[in-house]
């Protein structure tokens, strides 16, 4: 049997995924997959006689090669970890499952038909698939397709010793047990026998009595004997990191100090202490904290490395409208920008849809930002740094506190993951009756369901999935509008990518126009050479427009090519082809109608547990500083001039209602604790 034809939604059952034949293969972007980060340069040029030497020289690939087998051991006790915490309480009875997925097959450095150097992709998880008995008595397969599963099957493409050295300690030998140690003990935290964190130390201890005990066998090669050795010796590491719980503290973001008060800072902790600190250097710290933002936000939204200097404009808008008098001129001076200048500039480039979209979804770090600055500005202003409220918890309170907070964290991972399974397996489920692959041979035909999936949700939800899905909306819009013009052009343009990214970075660095125009002419001439139309020509200046960050570099555009953005469209969906996958879509809208409302629902459960899990938080603080409701409350009110009801306390305790960012601010200071413990890192989080 193929997957594909096999229910999967709502649960997927264990006796049909025995029946699955070959594994497939998970999307370059479903997991954290790596391919050989050693051998590069081998695969990428011809072999001449001293790479094949050095490829042939054991000890030299192993040694190059050890920072990535470490790598890969980690990846084996993390999972291992994540795997405690999904099954922690469930009282669910596990069991080993069949392997169904894979990040990809590795990739051999051959000279000719000889394989010089042998690889294998060799899975981080000890257990890739679990099968779960429910209370129910039904056998499933556990968390299918969630982030959690998909991390399960993330595969390394690593020396394939490597990977032999993995069975040597999983399950090769009749005394190689290290799988079934690690199922019994998933058990036996399902069964609360142990927490995730003793199970944890106990996995550590059986992996190196598994290491120990296969490095003495005269049956195994001197290559698979070195990598035990690496690993022996990295296992006593890792055991004497666990051996501190801050740094199991830093494997859940359980994190105990207020993050101004980061004692790595020097700058900062002089200020905390009330010791004097030349202005330079605190400006410098202003200037860095506020610069080191933008580079966050445009990764995490995977936008292009050109729309830094567009996306900057609006970001320290952002920022410096906050501030007014001695402490705006003081921001001014540290990062070198005048207000009134960069007004003028920005004029309404807040209104760009993309420059708009991206600051909406990060505002909160914005103010969150801003509140950093706001309490350092302190120190120049003249005024005492205050930090009475931020001294945190002491290492007897944080002690106590640790438990409550790991098992909340816990409860709230489940949770998410939960909701990550449903919404993705009836993502994959309503796919495969959609696009059936005996009915619907479409290449692209995942790019298109996924757009028109996306088309069914507000701009809020389809921000949640992208984050979900790893996918790119704006990237999913482009690459539909050009299909549907022509397969063969898009394809086709895409030899062409680093050539339109060099113009749209000349567009933001606001290059004068003639040299743009020499750039994109000197391109559309390429591409009439190699035979492409006018509509090959209006696709490149419609990647420019994706591109563009704000309405000032569309003007631009508009002045370079002729067309404004709306009747560039208007001309490219002339030439729109329907497709035979538009059918399917239309034969199919009870189904996409109930594919939403599923999505809707789980998300809407999920929002509800954040709730949930803050309010747990917020009580749990509020009971370890030995505080009552209403003492909490005049202690609020007294320090942010601010009204709060003993009512709405309680609400927010219960979990009734959802907790404003400016409020999570606002207690973490009152308790001196980590904002980020309220935030647990959910995929509906932004």
């Amino acid at each position: 049997m193929k997957l594909p034809s096999i229910e999967i939604y709502p649960t997927f059952k264990a006796e049909d995924a025995q029946q699955v034949r070959n594994r497939t293969m998970q999307r370059i972007n479903q997991s954290s997959s790596e391919r050989d980060p050693v051998f590069e340069e081998f695969r990428e040029n011809p072999l001449d006689r001293t790479m094949k030497r050095d490829l042939k020289n054991w000890k030299k690939c192993l040694k190059n090669s050890k920072d990535f087998i470490e790598r890969h051991l980690e990846q084996r006790f993390y999972q291992v970890f994540i795997q405690a915490v999904l099954c922690w309480k469930t009282h669910y009875i596990f069991s080993i499952g069949k392997t169904l997925h894979q990040g990809f097959s590795a990739r051999q450095i051959c000279d000719k038909k000889d394989v010089l150097c042998a690889f294998h992709a060799a899975h981080s998880a000890t257990i890739p698939c679990l099968y779960a008995q429910t209370k129910e008595e039904e056998t499933n397969v556990y968390l299918y397709a969630s982030g959690f599963y998909d991390e399960s099957n993330q595969t390394q493409e690593i020396l394939k010793e490597v990977n032999e050295a993995d069975l040597e300690i999983d399950e090769r030998r009749t005394d190689s047990l290290l799988r079934e140690k690690t199922l019994a003990l998933l058990n036996d935290v399902s069964s609360e026998e142990y927490s995730p964190v003793e199970a944890l130390h106990k996995f550590a201890e059986s992996c190196l009595e598994e290491i120990e005990k296969a490095s003495a066998r005269d049956s195994i090669s001197d290559k698979i004997k070195d990598v035990l050795e690496i690993y022996h010796n990295k296992t006593l590491e890792l055991i004497d990191f666990m051996g501190d719980p801050k740094n199991l503290d830093l494997l859940l973001n359980v994190q105990n100090k207020y993050r101004l008060l980061d004692k790595s800072e020097a700058v900062l902790e002089n200020l905390k202490q009330g010791e004097y600190v030349k202005q330079k250097k605190i400006l410098a710290l202003l200037a860095r904290k506020i610069r080191d933002l933008p580079v966050e936000i445009l990764s995490a939204n995977r936008l292009k490395p050109h729309y830094m200097n567009a996306f900057n404009r609006l970001y320290y808008y952002e920022i410096f409208k906050r501030f007014e008098g001695v402490n705006l001129r003081y921001l001014e001076k540290a990062v070198g920008i005048k207000f009134k200048a960069l007004k003028a500039q920005v004029g309404e480039l807040s209104n760009s849809e993309k420059g708009r979209n991206v600051l909406e979804q990060e505002k909160n770090k914005i103010k969150r930002l801003v509140k950093q600055l706001s309490t350092i500005l302190y120190a120049l202003s003249g005024e005492d740094y205050k930090h009475e409220d931020l001294k945190g918890l002491s290492l007897q309170k944080w002690d106590c506190l640790r438990p409550i907070l790991y098992q909340s964290r816990y409860r709230i991972i489940l949770e998410d993951q939960k909701t990550q399974s449903i919404i993705k397996s009836k993502l994959e489920s309503v796919y495969y009756k959609i696009l059936d692959p005996e009915k619907c041979g479409d290449r692209y035909k995942e790019t298109f369901f996924y757009y028109e999936v996306f088309k069914m949700f507000n701009n809020e939800t389809r921000i949640h999935l992208c984050k979900l899905l790893n996918i790119s909306y704006t990237q999913l819009n482009q690459t539909v509008r050009e299909i549907r013009v022509n397969q063969k052009l898009h394809i086709f343009l895409q030899k062409y990518v680093e050539e339109i990214q060099s113009i749209s970075k000349s567009i933001a660095k606001k290059s004068k126009i003639v040299r743009v125009q020499k750039k994109l002419q000197a391109l559309v001439e390429k591409l009439k050479d190699e035979g492409a139309t006018a509509m090959g020509e209006y696709l490149v200046y419609a990647r420019l427009y994706d591109a563009a960050d704000d309405d000032e570099e569309e003007e631009m555009i508009e002045q370079i090519i002729g067309w404004d953005k709306q009747a560039l469209n208007k001309e490219i969906k002339k030439a729109f082809k329907s497709r035979k996958i538009d059918e399917r879509f239309e034969k199919f809208p009870k189904t996409l109608k109930n594919l939403k409302d599923v999505v809707c629902k789980n998300i809407e459960h999920l929002e509800e547990c954040l709730n949930e899990f803050q309010g747990h938080l917020l009580r749990e603080l509020r009971l370890i500083h030995g505080m009552g409701k209403e003492n909490f409350r005049e202690t609020y009110e007294k320090q942010f001039a601010k009204s709060l009801d003993t009512s709405k306390i309680r609400s927010l305790e219960r979990g009734e209602i959802a907790f404003e960012e400016d409020f999570v601010h606002e207690i973490s200071k009152i308790f001196g604790v980590s904002e980020e413990l309220f935030h647990p890192g959910l995929f509906i989080e932004k």
